[in-house]
């Protein structure tokens, strides 16, 4: 390996469209492929970025056969052009050499800047803050899958919470005048980020614009109202009626003594796993333990500079705060390892389950408020006992200042209870320790078909956000076991499908089975949103699964194509049309069980007004008869192409509960104006459409 000292200074520009310069002149990278490792290099740079993860960049979930050699090849063409050392092989992955990354020098000026507003240099921290934004160019050029769309997401996060620091900053050392300008800019380019309109009004109104202010609120309330059917947020509101009153809390010389509304912090959550059974069995020995395990917790938090703010708030749960990522992380990382070699008095060992997550909350009366105290709380709930979980924020700010001897695990993307965004979650581990086994399966994974293309909408989608988090809650019942079904009701043109589509893409991510059928006014062919859907799914299950389904040969008629997966299979002759349809829809049954024990399924039927009889009542034998299944069945139909005898007429549902009653369609809540008056006239609103909401088990 060349000597680092020896080799040509190269100079990348990863914030925006790839900048390479060696010695001070452009370098070309040719190929799509080769810039995407460069890019995602760069934007890890100081720390390796596995092979795993650039195949997954460059190639998604289905990376070809030949993805292994081909990356080597790529990598191999970035040293012919970057020559030797730059571009280095550490373990299972690559990292940069000498090299002078933006991406490095943005974060170190961003940091900069937060430290010093932390100590009160307002100044200070606004000149590192724009430090930092001068060297966004824009969005890192990365391809559109899954992982590119996730790093691009998180710098574009990253870029938009810094230039919302810097206003408090400009705000906070009275450069009001100057800043006025630039938050208009900002609420222009981001409408819907609440904490830009909070500055934007009070840098009006300290500039003596309280009219304006006002205006501005109103703006703010008209858009949030009209996009996502909702009022502003409490800061929001605090600030207008403050504003109205003409509070002095907002003159500048108040505020500028005062702490930021909100801050960022590290929080530590653990708990105890099985203390429940641990007290039953010996509540003596248990006490013990316990006061020794608070013990250990306060002397590692406070020894690290974490501030130990609640014990025994639920049951034997911690939480402490840490003002930086890195000490947050060597306490959980110094906790477990004292508890792991802890000689316990308890009959067996106490094992604690940790979670570490970085975020944005409000201190108030000395206790925190806000989303990251919630997703840290899920994200512990996720964890084994002797295991540190981290958030992908955390895992991002701590990864450069990890000792030797400490590894971070990519878990993937996970669902967090009761919240609409998945997490990214990594394992914080000693490298002695071994890594939490996953479940053994005695069976190869089976592999995922595709996104369907139709349900990938153009464009960003906004809003309908009380039909996601309904659509969420209803996931969760899918992955207890169960067929739970929700209806998405509407005219045409009220965007059912790319609600749909939308709630697809997000379970698609999440690693879920998406499977899509459509209805076809035309065609009226029995079955045909389950033939188009299961046509995908058959190939993907493998000849040996379906050999040991028992019915197979009934999905013949169903899935022609199942004699490409199982060549010697024949259909079976039976007595009389009824059998032969109650054994296709056992069989159809028994194949979303096999394929939901690899990965929960969605099933997607669209347009369920056209669905002809023997559809309706596929489906309803699948509600009655799928408890051992996970899948979530969700359908459109237009409302206005019902006629009365239609089984989804009048909101009602296609089939029975087995047990209970039948669950109402629930409607969006109703705003408390049927319309908007912008511009001095008035303004129907758009219609929405209806998420009803209904159980098979």
């Amino acid at each position: 390996m060349a000597d680092v000292s020896t080799l040509p200074s190269v100079e990348l520009g990863v914030l925006g469209p790839l900048q390479v310069r060696q010695d001070g002149s452009p370098v070309a990278i040719p190929g799509a492929k080769p810039r995407a490792i460069l890019t995602m290099l760069g934007l890890h740079n100081g720390s390796v970025v596995p092979a795993d993860a650039l195949i997954k960049l460059l190639w998604g979930d289905d990376p070809p056969r030949t993805a292994d050699k081909a990356l080597q090849t790529h990598v191999s063409s970035l040293r012919r052009t970057l020559g030797d050392g730059v571009v280095v092989t550490e373990g299972a992955g690559w990292t940069l050499k000498g090299t002078d990354v933006d991406a490095s020098r943005y974060k170190l000026a961003a940091k900069a800047g937060r430290d010093a507003a932390a100590a009160g240099d307002t100044g200070d921290a606004a000149a590192r803050f724009e430090e930092a934004l001068m060297l966004w160019r824009g969005i890192p050029e990365l391809p559109d899958g899954q992982r590119g769309q996730s790093e691009k997401t998180r710098w574009i996060e990253s870029h938009a919470a810094l230039v919302e620091d810097r206003a408090d900053a400009l705000l906070a050392t009275g450069r009001v005048a100057e800043v006025i300008g630039d938050l208009e800019a900002a609420v222009a380019e981001a409408p819907l980020r609440e904490r830009r309109w909070g500055q934007l009004m009070l840098a009006l109104y300290r500039a003596g614009r309280q009219g304006e202010a006002l205006g501005a609120y109103q703006r703010a309330r008209s858009l949030l109202a009209d996009e996502l059917g909702v009022d502003p947020g409490p800061e929001l509101r605090r600030l207008e009626t403050a504003i109205v009153a003409q509070d002095a809390s907002l003159d500048i010389a108040v505020t500028q003594h005062l702490p930021s509304v909100t801050r960022a912090v590290t929080f530590l959550l653990t708990d105890i796993e099985g203390s429940t059974a641990a007290w039953e069995a010996d509540a003596d020995a248990m006490a013990i333990a316990l006061a020794r395990h608070d013990e250990l917790v306060e002397q590692v938090v406070t020894s690290r500079g974490g501030r130990l703010i609640k014990t025994r708030g639920e049951g034997d749960a911690t939480f402490s705060v840490f003002d930086r990522p890195s000490a947050g992380a060597a306490a959980a990382i110094e906790l477990q390892d004292a508890i792991t070699h802890e000689p316990w008095a308890s009959r067996e060992p106490i094992r604690v389950r940790m979670a570490l997550h970085t975020g944005e909350v409000e201190l108030r009366d000395g206790d925190y408020f806000g989303r990251a105290v919630n997703r840290v709380a899920r994200l512990r709930s996720l964890a084994e006992g002797g295991q540190i979980l981290c958030s992908g924020a955390t895992a991002e700010l701590v990864i450069d200042s990890l000792a030797d001897d400490v590894m971070l695990d990519d878990l993937g993307m996970r669902q967090l209870k009761n919240l609409a965004r998945p997490e990214h979650v990594f394992e914080l581990r000693l490298e002695t320790a071994p890594a939490q086994p996953q479940p053994e399966t005695t069976e190869p994974p089976m592999e995922r078909p595709g996104l369907p293309a139709v349900l990938v909408g153009p464009g960003p989608f906004v809003g309908r956000g009380r039909e996601l988090e309904r659509l969420l809650s209803v996931w969760q019942t899918a992955l207890a076991g169960g067929v739970p079904t929700v209806l998405i009701a509407g005219e045409p043109g009220v965007g059912k499908t790319r609600l749909a589509g939308e709630w697809s893409q997000r379970a698609y991510a999440q690693g879920a089975v998406v499977l899509y059928g459509r209805c076809d006014e035309d065609l009226g062919a029995p079955y045909q949103p389950f033939a188009e859907a299961l046509r995908s799914l058959v190939p993907c299950i493998g000849a040996d699964r379906l050999r040991g389904l028992r019915g197979v040969e009934s999905l013949l008629p169903l899935v022609p194509g199942l004699t490409d997966v199982v060549p010697d299979l024949a259909p079976r002759a039976h007595p009389d049309p009824d059998t032969e349809r109650y054994a296709l829809f056992d069989a159809v049954v028994a194949l979303l069980e096999i394929a939901s024990k690899s990965a929960p399924v969605l099933l997607i039927l669209d347009d369920l007004h056209w669905a002809a009889k023997p559809t309706l009542l596929l489906l309803r034998h699948l509600l009655r008869f799928g408890d051992h299944a996970r899948v979530q069945i969700v359908g459109t139909y237009r409302s206005t192409d019902l006629d009365r005898s239609h089984p989804l007429a009048a909101g009602r549902r296609p089939t029975p509960r087995r047990h209970g009653q039948p669950a109402e369609p629930v409607r969006p809540r109703r705003r408390r104006r049927d319309h908007i008056r912008r511009r001095g006239r008035l303004r129907r609103r758009r219609a929405r459409p209806r998420v009803g909401v209904s159980h098979g088990r």
